[in-house]
C-alpha cells in the first residue's frame, strides 16, 4: 500500500510525523498569528499531483 502512495508523491517518500509536527508548531506560533481560514496541505505535493 505504501509503495502505491510513495509512487504518486512528487517527492517519492512518505512524511514523517516530525514534519506534520512542524507545521502544527508553526501554525500555533505567533508567527503564523496573521493567517486565517487557509487550507494548510502537508502533503509532499500529492495533492497537486491528483490535480
Amino acid at each position: 500500500m505504501s509503495d502505491t502512495i510513495v509512487y504518486q508523491v512528487p517527492e517519492k517518500r512518505l512524511g514523517k510525523p516530525k514534519q506534520v509536527g512542524q507545521t502544527c508548531d508553526f501554525l500555533f506560533s505567533k508567527s503564523a498569528s496573521y493567517i486565517t481560514g487557509q487550507n494548510i496541505s502537508n502533503d509532499g505535493g500529492l495533492y497537486k499531483n491528483v490535480l
